[in-house]
């Protein structure tokens, strides 16, 4: 994957079934051109950013449960070696469960997210009931997230009922090694 075309090449895949389909990043890509990004969906393959970055990724007012580059990274999935930076996510829910999962890399990751970061990025929750936000992962459901870090990010939960935090905004697995600053 060498640009913003190729990026949404793979991301029409994964929608269309092709769910364990492996991608790797081959440049730098920048995101300008597409003004909304559509998440891909639960995705099981293996991601590698191979040390690239994606800046510029803008989803805004989304109303659907999960958000991010990622909407799901299911138990066999697998993103490692990227950096995300300048980017921002918000969304709005409506519906009274807990269903607002946004970060600007995975919002629900039950999978695996490994040596990734994110930097100088936003992540907007406001949730009917309890949403959940962060700069590399959401809602971390049984995942793991190692050697990870968030620096310069802002998220915000604005039902002030939420989870927010640098890496993750809530977790029930694993978050090793990672570290959040400013």
């Amino acid at each position: 994957i060498a640009s913003a075309e190729n990026l949404q090449w793979f991301q029409q895949q994964v929608k269309s079934g092709k769910t364990a389909i492996n991608a790797a990043l081959t440049a730098n890509i920048d995101l300008t051109s597409i003004e909304a990004w559509s998440a891909i969906p639960a995705y099981a393959g293996t991601f590698d950013g191979r040390g690239y970055t994606i800046s510029n990724l803008h989803i805004s007012n989304a109303t659907v449960a999960k958000q991010g580059l990622f909407a799901e990274l299911s138990k066999d999935g697998i993103v490692r070696n990227l950096g995300i930076k300048s980017s921002n996510v918000s969304m709005t829910t409506s519906r009274k469960i807990n269903n607002a999962n946004a970060a600007i890399l995975v919002g629900y990751n039950s999978g695996t997210i490994l040596n990734c970061y994110v930097v100088g990025s936003s992540v907007t929750t406001n949730a009917t009931a309890t949403g959940k936000g962060g700069a590399i992962c959401g809602n971390n459901k049984g995942g793991r997230i190692v050697n990870c870090f968030s620096r310069k990010n802002t998220i915000t939960e604005k039902n002030k009922k939420g989870h927010i935090g640098g890496v993750c905004g809530y977790n029930t697995g694993s978050i090793e090694d990672c570290y959040a600053a400013e």
